[in-house]
């Protein structure tokens, strides 16, 4: 479901890089955004010029790279 700025709570991208264990580069969660990891985008929402996701969105793109890359594995097995 699409990120609401009126009904979820966003965090900037500096947030939710804090959220992620080591951290990783800003220019990492662009990537994720606009090229994706293995098939998948981070979502984010734009308000006000800044970019904004939310744990949520965290969360899924996590759930959905870790089962990308478990199917990659399987497939190379």
């Amino acid at each position: 479901m699409p990120i609401s700025p009126m009904k979820d709570e966003l965090i900037t991208m500096k947030q939710a890089r804090e959220l992620i264990p080591h951290h990783p580069a800003p220019s990492t969660l662009v990537r994720w955004h606009t090229t994706g990891y293995k098939g998948v985008r981070l979502e984010t929402v734009m308000v006000g010029g800044r970019r904004y996701t939310t744990k949520e969105a965290l969360q899924e793109f996590a759930d959905a790279c870790t089962v990308a890359a478990d199917k990659e594995k399987e497939g190379n097995q």
